[in-house]
């Protein structure tokens, strides 16, 4: 009887979480939700959407545990994975949102969000960000350059159309 009564106001907390956060009162859903995780800690809606308010409050890297933990929990959720690839992408971690983009198609997990969000990443990220040829740059530095063509060659993966890095893999092989 006590687990029916947990289940019931586990229900009525995330409808009425829902109405709030539809309402726009992010703070009042995030509370109902942070009460549902409280009672059913792997609950992974209420995660999710604490995830979707942290991203309205551009708290994306707080975000992300929660989106982390939702898809770890239900991994057949396509929303999950578009939300969690999406602040990826907001926080600039192209390399990881496409690599999660990968994994979606991979394990059959495609939808129209997840694909939005992989064209918008290949038309505007065809060159890597500095960060990401960081090891390069420091590779050649060293002299080490068949790690630099290794580091090269990985990071065309996810940047096929690179211009900078086909010229420095073509520059390191003559």
């Amino acid at each position: 009887m006590e687990m029916r009564s947990k289940n019931f106001d586990i229900v009525a907390l995330f409808n009425q979480g829902l109405e709030e956060h539809n309402a726009g009162n992010l703070s009042a859903a995030k509370k109902m939700y942070h009460e549902i995780l409280s009672i059913q800690p792997d609950h992974c809606e209420a995660n999710h959407n604490i995830g979707i308010v942290l991203v309205a409050e551009n708290e994306l890297e707080k975000a992300l545990e929660f989106f982390k933990f939702a898809l770890t929990a239900s991994p057949n959720v396509s929303l999950f994975w578009a939300n969690y690839i999406d602040t990826l992408a907001k926080l600039e971690r192209i390399v990881e949102a496409k690599a999660l983009i990968k994994a979606a198609k991979n394990s059959g997990m495609s939808c129209e969000n997840i694909e939005a969000i992989s064209h918008r990443l290949d038309t505007e990220n065809q060159e890597p960000l500095a960060k990401d040829t960081r090891e390069i740059d420091e590779f050649i530095t060293q002299q080490k350059f068949d790690d630099a063509i290794e580091a090269c060659l990985s990071l065309l993966e996810t940047y096929p159309r690179s211009g900078i890095l086909n010229i420095t893999l073509g520059n390191m092989l003559f």
